[in-house]
């Protein structure tokens, strides 16, 4: 019991850490980006994404897995992404684009190398190419085909200032240069703090978040909710400043009170959205159904490492066969299985590594049938000359050769659960159906008319050994 406690405590422990990180970030990205951007502030991305990487770094650290780390810094980056949507000024897109790509550059780190100092030094590394490979692909999204004109464009306009190119890529690499070192002495700075000063920036945070406009007071009348959120002096505050930021980057009154309306529609939206009993029965049934998905995929995930526990015990099995068919010196070797088992894979895998004759009773009496002579005759005829070899493999229908084989030193029973097997007629039959439709009998349908065998009869069939594989 207690154990269980100590494990939801550390879930919830983690969720809240995501939402305080994506809080925090999504505020340096409004307020801070946007202000920087506005005023035309030198290198902010670069501060801006180091930024990101110090709070990604910090959720790495707490999550127990590498998967778990991967999928926590992508939550946020992506959370951050969608809030960079309400910024009041400056560019949005590119930003939004940004913050995604940064995140997932910088799990690549973590993923490759671990939830450790290297893994986020090379996240960081990654995570600083973008700011200079995204007007790049900008510019390549934009132009097209017609990318390398637009190279030869912005080499007119180089020209033109007289800046020599060998100096843009030197002075690039030496940005480049000096952000990773920056970025990675902060990372290893900031790891070094106690979750105290931590806990005293969430404080602040949730302290700030006090003054904010939509928070839930609990009030029976709506509009009048509304009027005062409206006039919290926080909001207030914000936008007279916003007001005299548009006013200072010389735009019109018009244009100022355009921008003015956007954060006041968001803001109703936002407000009515969160009181009203629809969205609140969309939002439980949405968790309902994400409940359910995550339990679909455990089971999904489960059932992929059985798979795969399965195939190195089926491999860990074959070289044992191996061994056992040389030391044993077996050369008559019998394989029975139902449709679907992997008879003729395994016989054609023994074939290459035994070099022993493969018999297919199938395709042999599919061939003697094409003759038009009696089948059962020629079909027996074909089998007798097939088995004078000295060593041979045979498998396909048993119930034709079970009276016709002679001695043989080895019998294979394919046991394999249901499901796989039916899984794989399907599979065949619709590769038969895509290469000759309406041409070819269905195993799967067979199988389901007549049942999967459990067990064969082999009261007539004198053999040394037998084995299940």
């Amino acid at each position: 019991m207690e154990n269980n406690l100590s494990l939801n405590n550390l879930t919830n422990t983690n969720v809240d850490l995501r939402l305080n990180s994506a809080v925090h970030l999504s505020l340096i990205e409004i307020v801070l980006g946007s202000l920087l951007h506005s005023l035309k502030f030198p290198f902010t991305g670069h501060m801006l994404s180091l930024n990101q990487a110090i709070y990604l770094s910090r959720l790495s650290y707490a999550e127990e897995t590498r998967i778990e780390a991967t999928k926590a810094c992508l939550e946020v980056s992506a959370l951050v992404a969608f809030f960079k949507t309400l910024s009041p000024g400056g560019k949005r897109l590119g930003p939004m684009i940004s913050l995604f790509m940064q995140g997932l550059l910088f799990t690549i780190g973590v993923i490759i190398f671990g939830r450790n100092k290297l893994g986020h030094g090379i996240g960081l590394v990654l995570l600083s190419l973008w700011a200079f490979f995204q007007p790049i692909l900008s510019y390549l999204i934009i132009f097209g085909i017609d990318f390398i004109p637009a190279l030869d464009y912005a080499q007119t306009k180089i020209n033109k200032f007289g800046i020599d190119p060998k100096f843009i890529i030197f002075f690039i690499l030496t940005v480049y240069f000096f952000k990773c070192i920056t970025g990675i002495i902060l990372l290893f700075t900031t790891q070094k703090w106690a979750e105290e000063k931590w806990g005293q920036l969430d404080a602040k945070i949730k302290k700030l978040g006090k003054h904010l406009p939509l928070k839930d007071k609990k009030c029976t009348n709506h509009f009048q909710s509304y009027v005062k959120e409206l006039l919290n002096p926080f909001f207030i505050l914000t936008m007279v400043f916003f007001v005299l930021l548009l006013t200072f980057q010389g735009l019109s009154m018009d244009e100022v009170m355009i921008r003015c309306l956007r954060p006041m529609a968001i803001l109703t939206l936002l407000f009515f959205l969160r009181r009203s009993s629809l969205v609140k029965k969309i939002l439980s049934w949405l968790e309902s159904r994400s409940k359910r998905f995550e339990h679909f995929m455990q089971r999904v995930r489960s059932g992929l490492a059985s798979l795969m526990h399965e195939k190195s015990m089926a491999n860990q099995e074959y070289n044992d066969l191996i061994n056992t068919i040389h030391s044993k010196d077996y050369k008559k070797i019998l394989i029975l299985g139902n449709p679907g088992s992997g008879k003729s894979t395994l016989a054609k895998k023994l074939f290459q590594d035994l070099g022993f004759h493969h018999i297919e009773t199938d395709n042999l009496r599919w061939e003697e049938n094409q003759k038009g002579k009696s089948e059962k005759d020629n079909f027996k005829v074909s089998l007798n000359k097939q088995l004078k070899s000295q060593s041979w493999i045979i498998e396909g229908n048993y119930n034709l050769i079970k009276n016709l084989l002679p001695p043989v030193d080895l019998v294979i029973e394919l046991n394999l659960p249901k499901w796989i097997v039916l899984f794989r007629l399907l599979k065949r039959d619709l590769g038969n159906f895509m290469k000759k439709p309406f041409s070819q009998t269905s195993d799967l349908f067979w199988v389901l008319r007549k049942g999967l065998k459990q067990s064969y009869d082999k009261g007539n069939l004198k053999f040394k050994s037998s084995i299940n594989f």
